[in-house]
């Protein structure tokens, strides 16, 4: 059977969408699951309904295809852009290989930009080279994105019951890794930068458990110390040791029968991960102070935003452990490799009803900030991109609220690359000397005082941010902040690193370091 019969008899598909698929070169096609097509995706538009209508492309005989208010048909309402700021001339996006491509600008004086940069010329892209996902604004009034999207995607009502939101292939693949392991009894690890979304995967996957009507139980590994972690993590009995004046559960005995998460688990003290591994080989804990062991039924769900095994990053990370928590592996996408789904994300948070804040429209937020905020970086993920929502419905100005750093995608994650070596041209910092004290502290906070994602921010190298952070009044460095202080915000601070750090102002490895050691004097 050919792949377009198989696409033409799935069950995945509408009747009408097979007259859109049915032009489709075969050799695109790897099989239904995981078979994409270039397409174009609306991230934003003046009818809000329309964000995350998906259209493929189709190109003609001469391997050109057109883009105008008339075409092509979106998935939605099978119907064209149909805006009166995009003009008829049409665009043409012309194919000179797999991944490379031309756009070729309409004879119309429509302001077209890609990736940030006006159409006044013929423009040649590599999608590889810049991340596989070209940003297109259309008369200040519509943007989009040409991507690849999954087949089966392609006239579907895209709503998840994970609460994992997007279109993007990356997203649907998170999605598909999610139903497959679910209902298993794997422990799986959750890997991908701060803010992707690593807790709420979690949840989605105990929900979707047959676990789901027990209790899961979540613990930041980064703020359990080596000299507390057996009773914390197993319970100890009333006297056990100085400081136990009631019998506690433990984390374990707490999510019997249910889902322990285990986050930051990269972050966990060496002690704190040969106790884990052991409680994962045995099946078994046995609290302080007891002198029996007792079987527990609890599924594992670690997370961790660093690269935890010995092939790719961190070295000191116990590599058994490794291998018992990864009995499945997720990756969460960072948000900059999925920015189709940034308007999506946009319209959920400006009228999210779970926070209690003012909901606000999406027509109340200008199509000139919507391109802005696809084109940025977001070093802090979802996660950034939700907060910066958050202080609008608070009612902050938008230059304030959405920062208008712009960003070029100039590569692609080596994670996603598809096996792609790029060769990365020598990146041009901005003068350290431009940056004020108001800017650094910012861009620390939005980072989480993590200082390669705030140097990325700012433009700087890290060395220069060392430098600035040291001449700063405002940053403090951490050979110079108490013991007694530390431990006083990380009894009174809640939220583990990321906050302690930007309550001390202080970098948060170096931090991370210092409680390390703190822990073992």
């Amino acid at each position: 059977m050919s792949n377009k019969q198989e696409i033409g008899e799935s069950k995945d598909i509408s009747q009408a969408d097979k007259t859109l698929i049915s032009a489709i070169d075969s050799d695109v096609l790897s099989g239904l699951a995981d078979a994409s097509i270039l397409s174009f995706g609306i991230v934003w538009h003046p009818d809000f309904r329309r964000i995350g209508a998906i259209a493929p492309v189709h190109f003609d005989r001469l391997g050109t295809a057109e883009l105008s208010r008339s075409s092509p048909n979106f998935d939605d309402h099978d119907s064209p852009l149909l805006d009166q700021h995009i003009s008829r001339s049409p665009i043409v996006l012309e194919r000179k290989g797999a991944a490379d491509f031309v756009f070729i600008p309409s004879p119309s004086k429509m302001s077209v930009e890609i990736n940030g940069r006006p159409l006044d010329r013929p423009m040649q892209f590599n999608m590889h080279e810049i991340g596989n996902e070209i940003i297109i604004s259309l008369g200040n009034t519509v943007i989009l994105s040409l991507f690849r999207s999954q087949i089966r995607t392609i006239g579907s009502r895209r709503t998840s019951r994970t609460g994992l939101l997007g279109i993007s292939q990356l997203m649907a693949q998170v999605r598909d890794s999610i139903d497959r392991v679910a209902r298993s009894r794997l422990p799986v690890l959750i890997l991908g930068e701060t803010g992707t979304g690593k807790e709420l995967a979690a949840q989605a996957l105990h929900s979707s458990s047959d676990r789901a009507g027990n209790i899961m139980i979540s613990a930041n590994m980064a703020a359990i110390t080596p000299s507390l972690a057996a009773a914390q993590l197993f319970g100890a009995r009333k006297g056990a040791f100085t400081g136990a004046v009631e019998s506690s559960a433990g984390l374990f005995l707490e999510a019997d029968g249910g889902t322990l998460f285990l986050d930051e688990i990269g972050d966990a003290p060496e002690e704190v991960q040969s106790m884990l591994l052991r409680a994962l080989e045995t099946r078994q804990i046995s609290a302080v102070g007891e002198g029996r062991s007792r079987d527990i039924d609890v599924r594992v769900i670690a997370a961790s935003d660093k690269q935890i095994d010995a092939n790719d990053g961190d070295i000191s990370f116990n590599q058994a452990l490794l291998q018992r928590l990864a009995g499945a592996r997720i990756e969460m996408p960072p948000l900059r490799l999925r920015r189709i789904d940034i308007g999506i994300l946009i319209r959920h948070f400006l009228q999210d009803p779970s926070d209690a804040l003012p909901q606000v429209s999406a027509a109340g937020l200008p199509v000139i900030e919507v391109h802005r905020m696809a084109l940025r970086p977001w070093p802090g993920n979802v996660r950034e991109l939700f907060n910066a929502v958050r202080r609008l419905r608070l009612g902050e100005p938008i230059a304030t609220a959405m920062p208008a750093t712009g960003f070029r995608p100039t590569g692609q994650d080596a994670r996603y690359s598809e096996g792609q070596t790029l060769a990365s041209s020598r990146t041009r910092y901005r003068d350290p000397l431009e940056v004020s004290d108001h800017e650094l502290l910012q861009a620390l906070n939005r980072c989480n005082w993590v200082i390669k994602d705030a140097a990325r921010v700012l433009n700087v190298s890290r060395t220069s941010l060392y430098e600035l952070m040291e001449r700063s009044e405002a940053v403090n460095s951490v050979e110079n902040v108490s013991d007694e202080r530390i431990m006083f915000t990380i009894d009174s601070v809640d939220g583990g690193l990321d906050e302690w750090a930007r309550e001390l102002r202080v970098g948060r490895d170096a931090l991370r370091k210092r409680v390390a050691q703190l822990d073992k004097d």
